[in-house]
């Protein structure tokens, strides 16, 4: 039995942790949790509660769940709440990118729907969505260059088919030459 900070006795499992019980109070406190007073101390979110503890959670509106705060929780719940607050915003990330893409690609005199990657590998990027998360974080920088490789690299796609198209976009940024496939085996067998 773990108490509120207001006395409200709250039933919880063994190993539950500071993020669990937020979670427990509500999305929106899980969501923005910083911490706790346990026992009028400060703690961490991934401290594990013990029966008799008094807790106050702790949150703030500038902190986001992380992909580590599952690694902090126990409760289906928490997990369930935490794993829709990152796909939400990785979806989000993912649309912000391609804007940025698309508004550079305009504000340069592309038409946007010639730079746009097609699915699949992009570089050394596994998918498309993982090229734009790359945009929106920065990690990939916006340049005349970038979207005339993108261009090219479509044009070639439409020209040369399939085949080509993922070798060129497969390539990693050592420009190092690939094996073919029947020649990777020999290559591992030597």
């Amino acid at each position: 039995v773990i108490f509120t900070h207001d006395g409200k006795q709250v039933r919880c499992p063994q190993n539950f942790t500071v993020l669990d019980f937020a979670y427990m109070q509500g999305e929106k406190v899980g969501n923005h949790c910083i911490g706790a007073k346990v026992n009028h101390t400060m703690v961490n979110i991934d401290y594990h509660l013990q029966s008799g503890d008094q807790v106050e959670v702790l949150t703030t509106s500038k902190t986001y769940p992380k992909d580590e705060w599952l690694y902090y929780v126990t409760s289906p719940t928490a997990k369930r709440y935490i794993r829709d607050y990152l796909e939400s915003s990785r979806i989000k990330q993912i649309k912000e990118g391609r804007l940025q893409l698309e508004l550079y690609a305009d504000e340069h005199g592309y038409q946007s729907d010639l730079v746009t990657p097609p699915e699949g590998a992009v570089f050394s990027y596994p998918t498309a969505d993982d090229f734009y998360l790359a945009v929106y974080s920065g990690e990939v920088m916006l340049t005349e260059e970038l979207l005339h490789e993108l261009k090219e690299h479509k044009e070639n796609k439409s020209e040369h088919g399939d085949a080509e198209e993922r070798q060129l976009w497969d390539s990693d940024e050592t420009e190092a030459p690939a094996l073919p496939k029947d020649k990777m085996k020999e290559q591992f067998l030597l």
